[in-house]
């Protein structure tokens, strides 16, 4: 198989199995759309702003307030005042999200642990090690 092919099955088997254990707790609740919004917002959750919001999803500051709203309302996010900017407003994950959020990592610490089992200690420290560098590539862009 090759490294396309690759890709794009383990991109599709880590976002099948988010969506299965989260389907317990949120799909009724949440849409497509906002779902990924707040898996977006995982890499970014501390302290972000709407901007940083809309420049990651690719979207205009009106459509990520518009979903920021919506999740807001729904008990995912909370807006706060920027003490630095009396302007601005910071998000902030809730219990709620941060819930999400550890149902991901748990998604990743057993994908880890079933890649652990399946090769050698060498095999697993280079895919470590390969890994680390792909993802350095990628976040250079």
């Amino acid at each position: 198989m090759d490294a396309i092919k690759s890709l794009e099955l383990l991109e599709f088997e880590l976002w099948r199995r988010w969506r299965s254990k989260i389907s317990d707790q949120a799909s009724n609740e949440l849409t497509n759309n906002e779902l990924d919004y707040l898996y977006a917002l995982n890499g970014l959750i501390e302290d972000v702003s709407l901007s940083s919001l809309a420049c990651q999803m690719n979207v205009s500051n009106a459509s990520a307030s518009s979903m920021v709203s919506k999740l807001e309302s729904k008990g995912y996010l909370a807006k706060i005042k920027n003490h630095a900017d009396g302007r601005g407003v910071r998000l902030v994950a809730t219990e709620k999200a941060n819930a999400l959020r550890e149902l991901e990592i748990n998604i990743y610490q057993q994908v880890d642990s079933e890649f652990r089992h399946a090769f050698s200690d060498t095999e697993y420290e280079q895919f470590n090690s390969l890994l680390s560098k792909a993802v350095d590539i990628l976040l250079k862009k």
